[in-house]
């Protein structure tokens, strides 16, 4: 299905990962998809798992999770109306 809301995760917020994250927003917006503008992209996240195999975050890293999922409901709820209100003909 088409005009569906897309949001990144990824690790190496000083490396490959936001670029990664990057290169894939033209291939979404080919597959009919709304990219959020923001991306979470802690650093190190195996670090931020205890021996006890619990994840503990840093307010960024929780701060950042927030955005991006507010973004993606903004946008999902969004979508959604435009697909039930105008259903795109193609």
């Amino acid at each position: 299905m088409r005009f569906k809301p897309v949001a990144f995760v990824c690790y190496g917020a000083g490396s490959g990962g936001i670029r990664a994250a990057e290169q894939l927003r033209p291939v979404f917006a080919e597959l009919y998809a709304a990219t959020t503008r923001n991306c979470a992209a802690p650093t190190a996240p195996w670090s931020l798992v205890g021996r006890d195999g619990v994840l503990t975050v840093d307010a960024a890293t929780r701060q950042a999770a927030e955005t991006i999922l507010d973004e993606l409901t903004w946008w999902a709820s969004a979508l959604r109306s435009g697909r039930l209100d105008s259903p795109y003909p193609g």
